[in-house]
């Protein structure tokens, strides 16, 4: 039998978007990384960046148009030509409006910097979007997603877009300038055509300090602001502080703080000597600029003030060039985890579109973590019509085996056969098929209740009476019906909305299932946040449920068990019993003696 026996009922529009998407967000994998900032940036928001830039490189002629007027002024005045009134009106506008045109152009480059970072955001969310969930359990992967976000968080591609166009624009004045002397001297226009060159490999060799030291002081600063963030952070701040634990907490942040300081410091006293070198060499170049221009121009007063006039505008239209060579260094580093993350493959998923699902079959499934074999060779069958109940203690293989039937699960061999259709783990990674599913670690999203319920969901098919109708299969219409805003109402204090506890957050989890119309759900640990009674009325509703949906659930609760059609009990990632609830109980089985305790209470 083929891999896919049953007709690719993959939706070809969702595949046709992806597809755009991957050619979108690989657009600029192919420019060197010192020019993919300026790629993106134009990209991003062509008209702030094509206008930003352009003003800033008029400002950058400043300097050069300035030696230009200063020298025709000089010289209109010495041959005593009358008719100076409009080049003292040109000097006059641009004197007064380079200011003005001056706070315009950081104006608009703040802007486009800001739609910059809003873009790389948006790239950053939709590759992660794009995430395989078996990715998540790749700690190289974790690690790559925490660089790319560093780099977001840290506005690096705007850093790098302004510092290359700074540094574009220094070059521009340092040639204008030297064009515009070059009729004076020619000595003091090739010297300050090389003014920016000090700086230049000063920040080269900085640079690759820069490269070294930064992976170690984002994972600081990264481990610090997590540790941070559990402080900060309703649940994990209200559990800490009455476990006064929170100045250990706070004492770990602090130190990695402080290593993230002693990193940092270190290379900014690397750039302190760059700057200071750097800028005695600008300096003693500036010095033979003048005295050459001196020299040269010695009879001519108003060319020998034009030239220093350019030059002293030279000098501080090229001031900040160490720093922007700088950012433009410190940014690359970042921007190539960033680029890495987004131009980096992910599957294109072919979902399954089935409608009813009769049987599940799982054959020779296993799962293994290095050494350790967690699901071993396994073969089970579920149907629909009947609860399948997977028990077993923690760490027996319970949530590997539902994770590996879902195909999410990394390092999984064996086959799962909805009804016809055939899905080889480890091979058809890209299969996907629809199921609901409640987790044994929940999420809880600090969203509306209404965008928690839909999350995964067929939008177009939701309305309020479904919703309002899988609230109450889940026991949770009576909590959010006395809600501020109902289905609006914001969860959770984070955000200023309302704390629930954790059985209303698993009824929420557990509505989002009734909500579904996929085939298939899988429910690991439901209700083990609920009380006995109400979780007793929601597994009459499951096995209610189960007429129209092949439900597997795994739990640690016998009473849960008695509607099960099906139970299989694992122990050590075998299958070591099945049956029904009654036949399980009879006899000296492991299953009795498993739920023991909890059956003599009863």
């Amino acid at each position: 039998m083929g891999a896919l026996t049953a007709p690719r009922c993959t939706s070809v529009w969702l595949l046709k978007r992806s597809r755009q998407s991957r050619v979108r967000m690989r657009l600029f994998e192919n420019y060197p990384i010192w020019l993919w900032a300026l790629r993106v940036g134009f990209h991003a928001s062509p008209w702030s960046a094509c206008l930003s830039t352009l003003l800033m490189m008029t400002l950058a002629l400043i300097p050069a148009i300035n030696v230009l007027l200063v020298r025709g002024l000089a010289e209109r005045l010495t041959s005593g030509d009358g008719n100076i009134l409009p080049l003292i009106l040109l000097a006059g506008l641009v004197f007064g409006a380079g200011g003005a045109l001056e706070q315009i152009t950081y104006a608009l480059s703040r802007l486009h910097a800001i739609r910059l970072e809003n873009f790389v955001c948006v790239c950053f969310d939709t590759r992660l979007a794009r995430t395989d969930a078996r990715d998540y359990s790749s700690s190289g992967f974790m690690r790559r997603v925490r660089n790319a976000r560093q780099s977001t968080v840290e506005g690096q591609v705007s850093s790098q877009f302004q510092a290359s166009i700074n540094i574009i624009c220094a070059v521009i004045t340092a040639a204008s300038l030297a064009f515009a002397l070059w009729d004076l001297s020619e000595k003091a226009a090739l010297v300050s055509l090389l003014a920016p060159v000090p700086t230049v490999i000063a920040y080269a060799w900085y640079g690759r300090k820069e490269s070294h030291y930064w992976p170690l002081a984002s994972e600081e600063m990264r481990r610090a602001t997590y540790l941070t963030d559990q402080i900060a952070y309703q649940r994990t701040g209200s559990e800490l502080a009455s476990l006064d634990a929170s100045v250990e907490v706070a004492r770990l942040s602090r130190s990695h703080r402080r290593k993230h300081l002693g990193i940092r410091q270190r290379l900014e006293g690397m750039a302190v000597w760059a700057d200071v070198l750097s800028g005695l060499a600008t300096i003693l170049l500036f010095c033979g600029a003048l005295i050459f221009l001196y020299q040269d121009s010695v009879h001519e007063t108003g060319a020998v003030f034009a030239g220093i006039i350019g030059l002293m505008s030279g000098i501080g239209a090229m001031a900040g060039i160490g720093y922007q060579i700088g950012e433009l260094v410190t940014s690359i580093p970042a921007n190539s985890h960033f680029r890495q993350f987004i131009n980096s493959g992910y599957r294109d998923k072919e979902r399954l579109r089935l409608k009813n699902v009769e049987t599940l079959r799982v054959v020779d499934l296993s799962v293994h973590y290095d050494a350790l074999c967690a699901v071993n060779n396994i073969s089970m069958t579920a149907y629909r019509g009947g609860v399948c109940a997977l028990v077993g203690e923690n760490g027996s293989g319970k949530t590997s085996l539902i994770k590996a039937i879902m195909n999410v699960q990394d390092n999984a061999d064996g086959s799962i056969y909805l009804d016809q259709t055939r899905i080889r783990l480890g091979r058809d990674n890209n299969v996907s098929y629809p199921f609901a599913v409640v987790q044994q670690d929940y999420g809880r999203y600090e969203i509306s209740v209404r965008e928690l319920l839909v999350l995964g969901q067929d939008h177009e098919r939701i309305t309020d009476d479904s919703l309002w109708s899988a609230l109450t299969q889940a026991e949770a219409a009576g909590f959010v019906e006395n809600l501020p805003k109902g289905l609006e109402t914001l969860l959770g204090v984070q955000w200023g909305g309302v704390d629930v506890s954790g059985g209303q957050w698993q009824r929420l989890a557990l509505a989002r299932a009734f909500l579904s119309d996929a085939p298939v759900w899988f429910l690991d640990e439901p209700t083990s946040a609920i009380d006995a009674p109400t979780e007793q009325r929601i597994f009459d509703r499951l096995a209610e449920e189960s007429k129209n949906h092949l439900i597997i659930l795994s739990s640690h609760r016998v009473s849960t068990l008695r509607s099960a059609q099906q139970i299989f009990l694992l122990r050590e990632g075998n299958i070591v019993e099945s049956g029904t609830y009654s036949e399980l109980l009879a006899g000296g089985t492991e299953f009795r003696r498993m739920f023991e305790s909890q059956l003599s209470g009863n």
